[in-house]
């Protein structure tokens, strides 16, 4: 495996209220909370998984020609992508990238085991001596949606801010402190932000340690919290070791602890950890 240098991420937007599964499990919550508080679980480690596949410790030097930047960053995804993925720099400012090999199937990232099709727009602005590289995604990723933009930062070429308005399978958050370090393959996320009702109001988003593989339907650990005190609302989804093969986690919703099991995601496959 290689190290993925640890990441701090930050973004902003409006949490969605779309969410394609309705009713309930027999004797349990309605699905919806389920999906959403499972996708909001996963949602960030798709966005490292990318990531993932543009830098790595020494991969660029951020002061360099912007053309230079943007020949590291496509040699990167080739390498990343054995080649499957489709580069070209336009104008020496601008690098276009397709996810699909000549036969036209996706490409699967080498260290984010993720398989990703569609496009990514990559941009660079700087704010010297800060180099941003900006991305406008229209992905699929494992069989779900990810759109949005993503903004890699540096001022090292070693360590990389992000900020992250993305949304997976129709669920966006919004996080004010965001960190993710690579771990067995995965990721380890503890994060704490807001995320806005589809009324307006303002609940709390908590990341609790949330581990998940790159390749796994479902985290293997850790929580995921939605709170929003004058509503009422507290509803925490906690992921057990068996969670990725098995589909069961544990769903507390004001104080109340219940056995549940998850919906699958789109493009999860059975026995996948």
């Amino acid at each position: 495996m290689r190290a993925l240098a640890s990441l701090t991420l930050s973004a902003g937007l409006r949490l969605s209220a779309a969410v394609a599964l309705t009713g309930c499990a027999a004797g349990g919550p309605p699905l919806d909370r389920l999906s959403e508080l499972d996708t909001l679980a996963r949602g960030p480690n798709r966005a490292v998984a990318y990531v993932s596949a543009l830098v790595t410790v020494g991969s660029l030097v951020p002061f360099a020609p912007d053309e230079n930047v943007l020949n590291a960053l496509s040699m990167r995804i080739g390498t990343e992508t054995s080649e499957c993925a489709q580069r070209s720099i336009v104008g020496g400012t601008t690098l276009n990238v397709k996810f699909e090999s000549a036969a036209g199937a996706g490409c699967t990232l080498a260290t984010g085991v993720v398989k990703l099709s569609g496009t990514a727009t990559i941009t660079l602005s700087r704010q010297d001596p800060r180099l941003d590289i900006s991305s406008m995604l229209d992905l699929m990723a494992d069989g779900e949606s990810m759109t949005g933009s993503l903004v890699v930062s540096t001022t090292t070429g070693n360590d990389f801010d992000l900020t992250a308005l993305l949304q997976l399978d129709g669920v966006a958050w919004k996080l004010l402190n965001f960190r993710g370090s690579a771990l067995n393959q995965g990721t380890a996320i503890t994060a704490s932000g807001t995320a806005t009702s589809p009324t307006g109001g303002t609940r709390i988003l908590e990341y609790q340690n949330v581990q998940q593989r790159f390749y796994g339907c479902h985290p293997y650990g850790g929580a995921v919290r939605l709170s929003a005190p004058a509503e009422g609302l507290d509803r925490t989804l906690s992921f057990l070791d068996e969670t990725p093969q098995s589909d069961t986690a544990q769903y507390t919703d004001n104080g109340v602890t219940q056995a549940v099991t998850l919906p699958r995601a789109a493009g999860c496959s059975s026995g996948l950890d």
